[in-house]
């Protein structure tokens, strides 16, 4: 299990904190190059975003002004009649949003 976590801060030339606007799209590039090199390896990770950040946090003991992303575990991928019947029944394609929901061209036009 790998836990993300990014720094919400940086510090500048005058040595002050700033807010660092793109510290979840640097997390995500990060978690981009760990899926991409575990499929050249010949493993799948799987990406989370349910989990227990407040715990993350605790057990881990990470500072304010860092901030737990999400998680992924790595592993390989395993017949589906390995599992239990109540684990195997879950293992179905999720629905995906098609894509003029979630991409468009001009001005913003998202819910908020």
């Amino acid at each position: 299990m790998i836990i993300f976590v990014s720094r919400t801060y940086r510090i500048s030339k005058d040595g002050e904190r700033k807010l660092a606007y793109t510290h979840a799209f640097d997390t995500g590039s990060a978690w981009f190059s760990i899926a991409c090199q575990s499929m050249k390896l010949g493993y799948h990770a799987h990406g989370m975003e349910g989990m227990d950040r407040e715990k993350a946090v605790r057990v881990l003991g990470i500072p304010d002004g860092y901030r737990v992303e999400a998680a992924c575990a790595i592993g390989r991928l395993a017949a589906k009649e390995t599992l239990p019947d109540d684990l195997r029944e879950r293992e179905v394609q999720s629905q995906r949003k098609p894509l003029s929901e979630v991409a468009f061209e001009g001005r913003f036009i998202g819910q908020e």
